[in-house]
């Protein structure tokens, strides 16, 4: 009978396991050929449990194989890691793989190799600033912005919003663009960029809007997507169908403030001798005229037109502008009057 030795155990007792596997992998493609070997066949099935380490990480850089078994009588077994492809530009990442527990095998002991325990495989990027490739869809960052369909004047337009479709790992600037019938500074004060966060996937803003007196109807106010940096992607660019949104302004239909109204003024000489012109008379709006103004004027006081001046009955201020000036022609007669009077007004 041959009974095992019940010594101390040395290494021709022990069964040796040790792991190797590929040197590199490029992200989206499979790292396969890593093997579990075994310094002499198995009795029984021998189950490896496999732990990881490194800057890659599981589930976001690659798909861990959490154990292999090498079956009964067999030496080794070979397993493959799915790596994924994703829209980060993270340069090389190392991703190594241990052995963990060791179980069965019926040997007088089990054990890994000192010397071959451990295998790393580095993780390249396969497009953007550290890799040759050209950029797919899932290697790129895509930008949207959303916002409301309609504000009255004078109102806050708010909620509008610019997203990513996944977060960000260095802050996102996206610069902002805009269009349509309305005017910035006359009509809406525009936001020129947001910026989103470092590991955040979107930022909020809000344009605010001006209450004029200028009855304009419906006019629309379109924000797009302008140039866009920083986010530590492969690639970022603008969501071809969400890159710009439309928002429509009304005038405020409610009751009328100060506002709203554009208020005209008149204003004049003191005074003019008889025969001479009264000059520099101006009719005045408070803001410029979108179409032409005409103002027609009427005459009181104790002086007569047409024996003592001679009226000027209406004036037009032209579209695009605030003002217009006019003269009156005094009439010199032989009439001791005193002085006389001439109120011009609205």
């Amino acid at each position: 009978t041959i009974t095992d030795d019940t010594g101390p155990r040395g290494p021709e007792d022990t069964c040796l396991v040790s792991i190797s596997g590929p040197g590199s992998v490029v992200e989206g493609e499979v790292a396969s050929g890593y093997t579990v070997s075994l310094s002499q066949p198995a009795v029984t099935d021998v189950v490896v449990k496999l732990t990881y380490t490194g800057t890659a990480t599981d589930g976001s850089d690659y798909t861990a194989v959490t154990s292999v078994t090498i079956p009964a009588g067999q030496s080794s077994a070979t397993f493959d890691i799915t790596t994924i492809d994703d829209a980060l530009a993270e340069g090389t990442e190392t991703l190594t793989v241990s052995l963990g527990e060791i179980t069965g095998g019926s040997f007088e002991a089990i054990a890994g190799n000192p010397a071959q325990a451990t295998v790393t495989t580095t993780i390249t990027d396969d497009t953007g600033p550290f890799g040759p490739g050209t950029p797919g869809a899932e290697d790129t960052c895509l930008v949207s912005i959303s916002g409301p369909g309609s504000v009255v004047e004078g109102e806050v337009a708010s909620g509008y919003t610019v997203s990513l479709s996944q977060p960000a790992v260095t802050d996102v600037v996206v610069k902002l663009t805009y269009t349509g019938t309305a005017t910035d500074g006359s009509d809406y004060t525009a936001v020129t960029s947001v910026t989103i966060p470092a590991g955040q996937s979107s930022a909020t803003f809000d344009i605010a809007t001006v209450d004029d007196a200028v009855a304009e109807g419906t006019e629309t106010l379109t924000v797009s997507l302008g140039e866009i940096t920083g986010g530590g992607f492969e690639q970022i660019a603008g969501n071809p169908t969400g890159a710009s949104i439309t928002t429509t302004i009304t005038d405020d239909t409610g009751p009328r403030g100060p506002e709203d109204t554009c208020l005209v003024s008149i204003s004049g000489p003191g005074s003019v001798v008889e025969g001479e012109v009264a000059s520099g008379y101006t009719v005045s709006l408070s803001q410029p005229a979108v179409t032409d103004v005409v103002v027609k004027l009427t005459y009181t006081g104790t002086a007569t037109d047409g024996s003592d001046y001679t009226a000027v009955t209406s004036v037009t201020i032209p579209a695009g502008q605030s003002s217009v000036t006019f003269d009156i022609a005094t009439i010199d007669d032989a009439l001791a009057e005193g002085t006389e009077t001439i109120t011009v007004s609205l």
